[in-house]
């Protein structure tokens, strides 16, 4: 931390960042202590005087340091500390503004040597001594450290792969996602693993004791809200330069408000499939009242008629569902690290061979993750090209960076700052946790613009 920060700011500053650092670390402590990983204040303050400071203190000053840690773990209020002036809390903001900026860099340059996408025929990708080595028709074209790799994605046929190479990543975590031509999830590795026995009985007593029922009505309420806020955040940004716009954008948010509203209003009658038909059939209706919007919203920019899933000929909704794709394998291994079943679901109805359950949880994350990422990119005046009637492979190679920009960049998630990535994991684990009765209610995910 000393050489990263030691030129970014002048000594008053440093000092501010120990702070602004002291709060972090405290927060991320209360975490743990509230997950029950933290057992006594001793143990942990042990633990913290292995951390080294930005600046030399007295063993007094260093100690103090450590307890106002654990006191914010703890959640002891320091009614010895003033609150800071004015102009120090303008200096921290300022001090924030800069490692958040550089945070923002650092993770775009990890986001282009992290992530490996292989989109033509002929590539190998093998390893020698811990390194990956990726070669076109024999030449080693790069190699990269294997602990700087953080996703490999197959779009193309014609690729090799060598079992150390699979082996190596299997070891480390490295997903390896495979896709068609079309952008569809062909399959996904990594380390086998069955659904964790008390969680897939709880999934499916989750029929009997209407749990069923909670978590279909959370997961739609989830994602209507996402599709208002999105819809909020575009008129935010626009209701001083486009008046139509501003007026249609209004009154949808206001007619898929009060379809939310009645959702909870839906009867529950015992028969889950008439439910389930029910809230699709208000879900439809407020994605209708969405799509309306986003025609207006990107008519200066591209063409772009209404939303079209399947058989889609148009470059918007070949790039929606392209993004899509590249959620459907990262939840999909969400809810295998959370010990679920794919194929048990609640709002969508089980399908055979079919991950259903990825199905209904994708939903919370459309519009926050792909929509949002989608509808940037044509402003900016970036093209993306169709071909036979699918995009181009630079095309594709644009969304996938942009896709996993977005899914490494920081939000706020009750009260507290977390990657879009890290939330999909939260997500499951949590589902995990209501249907076994560790948790009271299921709450998704709700995107703050």
């Amino acid at each position: 931390l000393k050489h990263y920060y030691g030129s970014l700011a002048p000594a008053h500053q440093i000092k501010n960042l120990e702070e602004y650092i002291k709060f972090q670390i405290g927060i991320f402590l209360k975490k743990k202590k509230i997950a029950g990983q933290l057992h006594s204040r001793k143990q942990t303050l042990s633990e913290l005087e292995k951390l080294k400071l930005l600046t030399e203190k007295s063993y007094r000053e260093y100690k103090k340091y450590l307890n106002d840690i654990i006191d914010i773990a703890w959640g002891v209020k320091n009614k010895s500390r003033p609150s800071p002036p004015k102009e120090q809390m303008q200096e921290d903001s300022s001090v924030r503004g800069k490692i958040l900026r550089k945070k923002k860099e650092y993770y775009k340059k990890r986001i282009l040597t992290g992530n490996i996408i292989v989109s033509t025929p002929g590539y190998s990708i093998g390893k020698r001594k811990g390194r990956i080595v990726i070669k076109y028709k024999r030449k080693v074209i790069k190699e990269i450290a294997a602990s700087k790799v953080e996703h490999v994605a197959i779009t193309t046929g014609g690729v090799n792969l060598s079992s150390n190479f699979i082996k190596l990543c299997v070891e480390r975590k490295i997903p390896v996602d495979f896709f068609n031509f079309k952008g569809e999830p062909l399959a996904k590795l990594f380390l086998y693993s069955l659904p964790d026995t008390e969680t897939a009985i709880a999934q499916l007593k989750a029929f009997q004791n209407n749990k069923s029922y909670y978590i279909a009505e959370s997961i739609v309420e989830g994602k209507i809200n996402n599709q208002i806020n999105l819809l909020k955040y575009y008129l935010k940004y626009r209701k001083k330069t486009a008046p139509a716009f501003t007026e249609l954008c209004f009154n949808s948010i206001n007619k898929i408000e009060n379809i939310l509203s009645n959702i909870s209003k839906i009867e529950k009658s015992g028969d889950l499939n008439l439910y389930r038909q029910r809230l699709m059939a208000s879900e439809g209706h407020a994605s209708s009242i969405y799509w309306d919007v986003i025609k207006v919203l990107l008519e200066d920019d591209v063409e772009f008629t209404g939303r079209v899933r399947k058989g889609a000929t148009d470059v918007v909704n070949n790039a929606l569902n392209y993004g899509y794709s590249m959620l459907y394998p990262r939840i999909w291994q969400a809810l295998i690290q959370a010990g679920l079943n794919p194929m048990i679901s609640y709002l969508h109805k089980e399908q055979e061979n079919k991950p259903t359950l990825v199905f209904d949880l994708i939903e919370e994350f459309r519009h926050p993750i792909v929509d949002r990422t989608i509808f940037a990119i044509f402003p900016k005046g970036t093209k993306l090209y169709l071909a036979d009637g699918y995009l181009t492979t630079s095309s594709k190679q644009t969304i996938i960076r942009e896709i996993l920009e977005r899914l490494k960049t920081e939000t706020r998630f009750r009260r507290h700052r977390m990657t879009y990535e890290d939330i999909i994991f939260h997500q499951a684990k949590s589902l995990s946790a209501y249907l076994i009765g560790k948790k009271r209610s299921y709450k998704p995910f709700v995107w703050r613009y």
